[in-house]
């Protein structure tokens, strides 16, 4: 993604972005017609990214009673964590979802000129094992340490269907030097032996934890659909 960087995908998370286009531009027309601003507004404001915005304040009540807790970050000894003090953005994705590849790549085309029907197809209607969604945190570091054992606990996807099920993180990879603001969280398609997602599904949420910020995230089905599928 180089047209649209990571550091002005985060950037743009600050940013009300003022939309006068197609509501549902994804659904009108091919990717390969997409403006600038729809690559955008789907890589940052769609029914596959939301952002969510930590305000310390809101905490300040807890980090006065002085509630700590005590974790591993790096395998290297335990260290007291604290809520964070500075505010900080994240902007959380599926990345697994055809639409979200989509834009990618156009994204790829405006920056290059060039498009690769084939390899572009293979992409975006690429077979995907697994659910990734993708964070990225204007605050890396708080995203950088963690592993899957830490997270096991706090890291579900909570579905609502005709009951509430929640469905354990499966892998965790944290940034790198290649990605230094973006996480993966990867989960199941099938839980003890059940599709995640069903036609009953109507609301899935990310649930997860940074230091003590709880982050609950909710994506509505009907939103995601495409050609009356669900996108995911």
């Amino acid at each position: 993604m180089k047209r649209l960087t990571i550091c002005a995908l985060l950037m743009l998370a600050f940013a009300v972005i003022l939309w006068a286009g197609d509501k549902d531009f994804w659904k009108s027309k091919p990717y390969t017609e997409w403006t600038e601003k729809e690559v955008e507004k789907m890589l940052t404001d769609s029914p596959w990214v939301k952002k969510w915005y930590y305000d310390p304040s809101r905490y300040s009540a807890m980090q006065e009673a002085g509630r700590q807790e005590t974790r591993d970050l790096r395998g290297a000894g335990s260290i007291r964590s604290q809520m964070p003090t500075q505010p900080f953005t994240l902007l959380i994705a599926w990345s697994t979802a055809q639409p979200w590849k989509a834009a990618v790549m156009r994204n790829q085309q405006l920056t290059t000129g060039k498009s690769n029907p084939e390899q572009e197809k293979a992409f975006i209607e690429g077979e995907e094992p697994l659910i990734r969604i993708q964070v990225m945190s204007t605050n890396p570091r708080l995203l950088m340490g963690l592993t899957t054992e830490q997270l096991q606990e706090s890291t579900y996807l909570e579905v609502k269907g005709k009951d509430k099920v929640k469905i354990p993180i499966a892998r965790y990879a944290a940034p790198d030097k290649d990605n230094p603001n973006v996480a993966l969280y990867i989960f199941p398609k099938e839980y003890e032996g059940n599709p995640v997602l069903t036609p009953e599904v109507k609301e899935i949420s990310f649930c997860t934890k940074i230091s003590k910020a709880e982050i609950k995230v909710k994506f509505k089905t009907k939103d995601m659909k495409v050609n009356d599928q669900i996108e995911w």
